[in-house]
């Protein structure tokens, strides 16, 4: 993503959505162009991915944050229905087929009990992204 500074004016990431961890990026450029700034694909563009595999969000607070991110921008108004559920759907699917065999450098059981806590969350009414910061670890008990 890339944004022209007089486009962003006093526009800021929304700071409900903690850990740098879940869409934030999404959000903003939604916000933007909900703004009237232009939205451009350009699929000649290369980007580069500098994350570092020790650098990631434990999987309980990302799980989390599949769920209730979506969710909370989508009553916002920067995500669709038709969006929300489809990550919704793709991240709990992903969760549940790999929590069996998981990936070694991923938390798939964690990122389930994430997604568990968060539908919970929002069945009893509570849409607070920021809650996935507070949530303590298996290994902080």
């Amino acid at each position: 993503m890339a944004f022209r500074l007089s486009a962003i004016g006093d526009l800021k990431f929304d700071e409900r959505l903690v850990l740098y961890g879940w869409l934030e990026d999404r959000d903003f450029g939604a916000a933007l162009a909900k703004r009237g700034g232009r939205l451009i694909k350009c699929a000649r563009a290369c980007g580069v991915h500098m994350g570092v595999k020790s650098g990631r969000v434990a999987g309980d607070r990302l799980g989390y944050s599949q769920i209730v991110n979506p969710l909370y921008m989508m009553r916002k108004g920067t995500m669709t229905v038709g969006q929300v559920v489809s990550h919704i759907f793709r991240n709990i699917t992903s969760n549940v087929t790999r929590a069996v065999r998981p990936e070694p450098y991923i938390d798939r059981k964690g990122r389930l009990r994430g997604n568990f806590r968060g539908l919970a969350d929002v069945l009893r009414g509570r849409l607070e992204p920021e809650r996935a910061a507070a949530i303590r670890l298996p290994t902080e008990d």
